[in-house]
């Protein structure tokens, strides 16, 4: 795989997820929903507080993801292991008292969000 489409690969799996990093739970966004996703993670990156990112910080923060995702730590993310990634993120989202197992209450309070997500996502396409 090319240094570019490894990058490529990188950013697209670091700002298409969703907070199993530094001290997010991956269940909410510190309670202000997706609209401050991006800000958040900007701010993980930013790791001296500087308000802008150097190339240091950049690569940092994606090598972090890369080894979060690489379990058997080979060097080489595959896609089975991107998919038990969001497998693990996905349940930890659903899973809201942390108890390591879904109830149908949880079930269906997650599906409810996902409908009520989808409708904004159609409705912003259609105004």
């Amino acid at each position: 795989m090319t240094k570019l489409t490894m990058t490529a690969l990188l950013l697209s799996i670091s700002f298409a997820s969703t907070g199993a990093y530094a001290g997010m739970d991956g269940k909410h966004h510190g309670g202000q929903g997706h609209k401050n996703k991006g800000h958040m993670q900007f701010s993980l990156m930013d790791s001296n507080d500087d308000g802008s990112l150097s190339k240091e910080e950049l690569l940092s923060f994606h090598d972090q993801r890369f080894t979060l995702i690489d379990v058997d730590a080979n060097g080489l993310v595959t896609k089975e292991e991107i998919k038990t990634h969001r497998q693990k993120k996905r349940f930890m989202r659903m899973d809201s008292n942390d108890d390591g197992v879904i109830s149908e209450e949880e079930m269906m309070l997650s599906h409810n969000a996902h409908n009520k997500r989808s409708r904004k996502s159609k409705n912003a396409y259609t105004e």
